[in-house]
């Protein structure tokens, strides 16, 4: 009778790593078997998935939307040749070089259609919209231009009566004491050819920076249109209003004999201590510069 020999157990390599159990169930250190130890060289673990093999979580829909717009991507260049795709990718960058460009085209569109009416919507909430012609004094006359005057002023109090100022407004408001708001107020002339589209373009001009470089110039208030003719005011004539930002200006101040450590107050908001007079020339105007130099960039990074 043949004698039935069980096959003979193939041998196992010898792996020069410990192999991996998982159980079911917690074991006992006496119920675990010794291995060698492990060698001190880490193992290499290579990822042989596909991305088609990769699975997102249904609850990501962030990750959803992606792979979606992914797959449509390569479904919309599959039937392309290799070159048509190399320039769909190439216009892409450009196009969007073109639109996030500073000034870009993007940015004056989100300006446009989104920051300007919300601009308008919380000043109409909290009045900044409402000026009228009651509400401020006309004062000195500053200067004058081909499209405008421009005009010193200041804000009414609540307790001062239209009638007491008549006749007023030709004196200087500093010496008012009523008068604690000063203004700047500029009167775009009537009947002058372009002089109504350049007070319209200032007034877009002055919304514009006050929303992309606040801080940049001096803080526009708003305009008005005159309802009646008197004195200064020409019914139906536009204003335009800043707030007042100082007497002097930087012209002013190089003019004098001692700038630029007339400025050492204005820059630092005290006198530098433990320099010489040429340390503290070099902080001053290097301050200056710089004050000047960002306020022009983040204006012009607007377009303007």
């Amino acid at each position: 009778m043949a004698s039935l020999l069980s096959p003979a157990t193939p041998s196992l390599p010898q792996s020069r790593h410990s192999p991996c159990f998982f159980s079911p169930k917690p074991i006992s250190i006496r119920q675990c078997p010794r291995f060698p130890a492990p060698s001190t060289r880490r193992p290499i673990i290579r990822c042989n998935a596909a991305p088609g093999d990769l699975r997102l979580e249904e609850s990501n829909a962030l990750l959803l939307i992606l792979r979606d717009g992914f797959s449509q991507l390569q479904g919309v260049g599959a039937g392309l040749p290799e070159f048509e795709r190399w320039g769909i990718l190439v216009f892409a960058g450009l196009c969007w070089v073109y639109l996030t460009a500073r000034p870009g085209v993007l940015m004056g569109a989100v300006d446009a259609y989104l920051l300007s009416p919300l601009q308008l919507g919380l000043d109409s909430l909290l009045g900044r919209r409402n000026l009228k012609m009651s509400d401020f004094v006309v004062g000195e006359r500053l200067g004058e231009g081909s499209f405008g005057v421009v005009y010193s002023g200041a804000i009414v109090p609540k307790n001062v009566i239209i009638e007491e100022r008549v006749g007023k407004r030709r004196t200087r408001l500093e010496s008012d004491d009523r008068f604690k708001e000063r203004v700047i107020l500029k009167k775009v002339k009537v009947g002058i050819k372009g002089a109504e589209e350049c007070g319209d373009f200032e007034e877009w001009f002055n919304y514009r920076v006050s929303r992309a470089a606040p801080e940049t110039c001096a803080e526009f208030l708003g305009s008005f249109i005159a309802d009646k003719t008197r004195s200064e005011f020409t019914k139906g004539g536009k204003w335009l209003v800043w707030k007042f930002e100082g007497d002097r200006d930087l012209a002013g101040y190089m003019r004098d004999r001692d700038f630029p450590l007339n400025l050492e107050s204005v820059m630092f908001g005290r006198v530098l201590q433990g320099l010489d007079t040429i340390q503290r020339n070099a902080l001053i105007i290097k301050q200056m510069m710089r004050q000047i130099i960002s306020s022009l960039r983040r204006i012009h990074d607007t377009g303007i």
